[in-house]
């Protein structure tokens, strides 16, 4: 049986998507959430999506300029995003991109 995708994204929006966390409760602001983020390895940006009732999905910027990440996690005791960094330089030959684990936190604007 196969199920269409909820959301595809097409070269050149996206190039490796990978990672994904869902955020509950109220530590970022309402437009972030009980969304679902995603995040693009090699373009590095972060998205978050949205299904809604109707079926239909909705995916808006939540972070860019973040290149490297392999996967995210979220910790419901703090409401803090932990990333994953592999970093590019010895996929790609370069210095960009995050290596080691990274926590995101929203301290208001």
């Amino acid at each position: 049986l196969y199920v269409s995708p909820a959301l595809a994204f097409a070269h050149p929006g996206a190039r490796s998507v990978t990672g994904g966390v869902f955020i509950e409760g109220d530590n970022y602001p309402a437009e972030f959430q009980n969304k679902y983020l995603i995040a693009d390895f090699v373009l590095g940006w972060i998205q978050a999506v949205e299904v809604r009732d109707d079926g239909s999905v909705e995916a808006s910027t939540f972070a860019t300029g973040i290149k490297g990440i392999s996967d995210m996690f979220y910790d419901p005791n703090s409401g803090d995003i932990f990333i994953a960094g592999l970093g590019r330089g010895s996929i790609f030959g370069d210095d960009e991109g995050l290596r080691g684990l990274y926590r995101l936190r929203y301290s208001g604007v």
